[in-house]
């Protein structure tokens, strides 16, 4: 179901999504591997007021790694999106296509820096662009690092940062830079039990195509209760909370939530 944080629609709008995809994996030499992968992704609303938020776009992903004898790797990767807005939003009884292209190429690392300290992530650059609206253009820096320590084989640490451009259609605008960072713990006392926790900060920026550029803050922490009792099946009890500062006009607000969850493998 479509949420009502940012559009304030309060109605019914159920959102019903297709993603058929392939990928390949070829491996020539014991340390170089290609990959590639193919998918199409498409985004239908029920509401008529949210129709015109309907999508679909293509991917296309290449990469080549490279693997040390000690097990650390490093590589480069290509990534297009076209995508496409079959409905024409109306932006000063204009109407106007918004329809884009995304390119994105990032060199990606892992680091096995200690047997219990491990680096991974990738940093690059993207662009997307909009022929027939381009002040919504965006070209920038992007990463994703995560720094993880391990120190008994029952705890695990990992800190992460990120700057992303993240699809997120809706009255205001068809995407967000992401950027922020988190600190998740776990504790592992038995094989089929599982302790995990998340606390995160990040700001979300809007570029929107009338007015003052919109910005979230967003504080947010979790833990969770992981139980196995079987290799194919997992039952998780949680709680959430945070809260979201914006220069929106009433839009602040606290939260906070309990949710579980049952999850079978076949």
């Amino acid at each position: 179901m479509g949420g009502f944080t940012n559009t304030t629609f309060f109605g019914l709008d159920m959102i019903t999504g297709n993603n058929p995809f392939a990928n390949l994996n070829y491996t020539w030499h014991p340390r170089w591997k290609v990959r590639t992968g193919l998918s199409w992704q498409d985004f239908q609303h029920s509401a008529g007021q949210r129709k015109i938020l309907n999508q679909e776009y293509a991917t296309a992903l290449a990469s080549v790694d490279y693997t040390t004898p000690s097990g650390n790797s490093t590589g480069l990767q290509y990534t297009f999106i076209n995508g496409k807005y079959p409905n024409r939003e109306l932006i000063a009884d204009v109407p106007v296509d918004n329809k884009y292209r995304q390119h994105n190429i990032s060199t990606l690392l892992t680091w096995n820096m200690t047997e219990k300290t491990r680096f991974n992530g990738n940093v690059g650059y993207t662009i997307r662009n909009y022929p027939d609206f381009s002040q919504r253009d965006f070209g920038g820096e992007t990463f994703n690092l995560t720094l993880s320590w391990t120190p008994t084989p029952k705890t695990l640490l990992a800190l992460s940062g990120w700057r992303q451009l993240v699809s997120w259609p809706d009255v205001t605008t068809n995407y967000q830079i992401t950027e922020g960072f988190s600190l998740s713990p776990m504790w592992r006392p038995s094989p089929k039990l599982a302790l995990t926790a998340k606390f995160s900060r990040q700001t979300l920026g809007y570029t929107v195509a009338i007015g003052i550029p919109l910005h979230d803050t967003i504080l947010n922490g979790q833990v969770s209760l992981v139980y196995t009792p079987v290799t194919n099946a997992g039952i998780t009890l949680g709680y959430q909370a945070g809260t979201r500062d914006t220069n929106r006009l009433l839009l602040d607000y606290a939260f906070n939530s309990g949710f579980s969850s049952v999850m079978l493998k076949f």
